[in-house]
């Protein structure tokens, strides 16, 4: 019997391409330097990461002279020169997305040619094995994917996931998605981040509203359908082709996010890399600025590498690291073909925009005011971000007490290091940073922090046929590129550490006894928070289908969810 060999299509290529870009020489391309530490973890590295603590503080590490900065994500915005503290690694979570990915080529494989209505079920498999699978009490009948009402996840989503909710405008009667005609209801041009994101796509499906009434109970949509060339609308009046244009506002979504979630790198890594090495010369606070900068420089040079990239270069050239820079361009998940192929340059200048307003806005209802485009008002009318914000209104009280704490430790110490931290973010370029205390950094981290968390629910819309299929709607079967455009987004689900949250007080420490007594107070409060709402909201009549949205703000690894203590995953 002759052989099915289709799958090694995806499966030659892909793997040719990994080897070759991870171990070919350093000498002939620098952007292979990150992949190579990457692959390069010493054991050493991963004793001491597995090591149980002493009890005694141990003395961090002491951040070098000079230092070279991992290339720059938007122009411009950059660590001041000689001022890089040195990365903090962490092999647990690198460990195990190096292991899922060659796992996660082997699963895609049989998909290659196979109709995309047929779904991505060899996918999710793997993810339901490495990942999900018994994180969830009596999850026999549990769809930890869904049960593909796209409409219902639409509405789920916007008003549980704060990336998903800070795409909302309000209207009149209610709320809306807008992505094009770019007029507000009172006739002015729409200025709402997600309409600026959305544009910068170039797929068909880009062109869609949803709207929304006080309830956020869906009233109707808009498209332009691209296949067409022309515009559809309905009132919903249980109009079948409303799910279809949900799928396609979900894939804009995912993407939106993406952007979102790519600009908290980098906002996390200049947050950090400040705190971690101003902090130096104060122990019990640098041990603290450490934790925090745990695997996140490893995570912006993802960023920098693999998400955006400038386009290829049109010309043929022979020259290795023009080849490689090329083949990086073209499969950028954010800006190349082989990704969601947006407008690269024009995306950037949105992120570094809205990165430093984030710098500007100082504090947690600061950072808040700037991402929502609707007010806590009519969050509180239609149930938006209900548990978001609760876990969040404990950010500055936490701030507060934590800096309180250490200036307790050291008063002097304490004024020197923010004194220091002012400056230095004051340094990174063209980032705008208005950032005036501790209790302001601890604020933005937090809130940042407790945002990034929801990548671990929304990553799975990554994995599913109807979401995905519409980055090349007009081919009915996958090929290779889509197939390796799934296996990069869904390892962003990969390589959670237990414990490693917001507000923690058990990672890295223990601490000084003044800041560890004031992590464990909110520790326990926010674990609380977490586990009364796991315990209600697995009565919801709809948690067995749409669970995998709901389950965000649970407690640590329920279906796989935490809200991480900041971007180190």
């Amino acid at each position: 019997m002759k052989q099915d060999t289709s799958a090694l299509k995806f499966v030659i290529p892909v793997v040719a391409m990994v080897f070759f870009v991870a171990f070919m020489p350093n000498f002939l391309f620098p952007e292979g330097i990150w992949l190579y530490h990457l692959a390069a973890r010493t054991s050493k590295e991963k004793k001491l990461a597995s090591t149980v603590s002493t009890g005694e503080n141990e003395k961090s590490p002491p951040t070098p002279d000079t230092s070279v900065a991992l290339p720059q994500v938007f122009d411009g915005v950059d660590l001041p020169e000689n001022k890089v503290p040195p990365p903090v690694d962490n092999p647990i979570t690198n460990d195990l997305v190096n292991q899922f990915v060659p796992q996660a080529i082997t699963a895609a494989a049989p998909l290659l040619d196979k109709p995309k209505s047929e779904g991505t079920g060899s996918l999710q498999e793997l993810i339901l094995d490495t990942t999900l699978r018994g994180t969830v009490p009596d999850d026999d009948d549990y769809q930890y994917f869904g049960n593909g009402n796209n409409t219902k996840i639409l509405r789920y989503l916007l008003v549980t996931d704060p990336f998903f909710a800070s795409a909302l405008t309000k209207t009149k009667l209610g709320f809306e998605l807008r992505s094009f005609e770019n007029r507000d209801h009172k006739g002015n041009l729409d200025p709402s981040l997600y309409r600026k994101m959305v544009t910068m796509l170039m797929s068909p499906g880009r062109r869609v509203n949803f709207f929304f009434d006080r309830h956020m109970e869906i009233r109707g949509y808009k498209a332009y359908d691209d296949m067409m060339g022309q515009k559809v609308s309905d009132s919903f009046k249980g109009d079948m082709d409303i799910d279809y244009w949900a799928s396609s506002v979900l894939y804009n979504l995912g993407f939106y996010a993406s952007c979102i979630h790519a600009t908290i790198h980098v906002f996390h890594y200049l947050l950090t890399s400040a705190f971690q090495y101003v902090s130096e010369d104060f122990e019990p606070m640098h041990q603290w600025a450490v934790h925090y900068a745990n695997n996140i420089s490893q995570k912006y040079g993802d960023v920098s590498n693999v998400l955006i990239r400038d386009p290829p270069s049109s010309s043929f050239s022979s020259d290795p690291n023009t080849i490689v820079k090329n083949y990086f361009g073209l499969n950028a998940i954010l800006t190349g073909i082989a990704g969601f192929n947006a407008k690269a340059g024009a995306i950037q200048t949105i992120m570094a925009d809205l990165l430093n307003s984030w710098g500007q806005s100082a504090t947690a209802s600061g950072w808040f005011d700037v991402m929502m485009d609707i007010s806590l008002e009519d969050m509180e009318r239609a149930g938006i971000l209900t548990q978001f914000r609760k876990q969040t209104d404990l950010i500055t009280p936490f701030a507060q007490e934590v800096a309180d704490a250490f200036r307790t430790i050291d008063t002097d110490a304490t004024k020197a290091v923010e004194a220091c931290l002012i400056d230095y973010l004051q340094h990174c370029g063209s980032f705008q940073s208005k950032i005036q205390s501790i209790e302001h950094w601890i604020e933005l981290m937090s809130i940042t922090a407790d945002v990034h968390g929801a990548t671990l629910g929304y990553s799975r819309l990554f994995a599913m046929g109807d979401i995905m299929r519409w980055r090349n709607i007009r081919d009915p079967t996958w090929d290779t590129i889509d197939l390796d455009f799934m296996v990069k987004l869904v390892g962003t689900i990969m390589g959670m550490e237990h414990d490693r949250h917001v507000m923690t007080s058990t990672m890295d420490g223990p601490y000084a006894p003044e800041l560890q007594i004031v992590l464990e107070k909110f520790d326990a409060e926010v674990t609380q928070l977490k586990k009364n709402y796991e315990k209600d909201v697995q009565k919801d009549p709809d948690f067995k289908d749409h669970g995998w949205i709901l389950s965000t703000y649970c407690t640590d690894g329920f279906d796989g969810k935490q809200m991480t203590a900041a971007t180190y995953i």
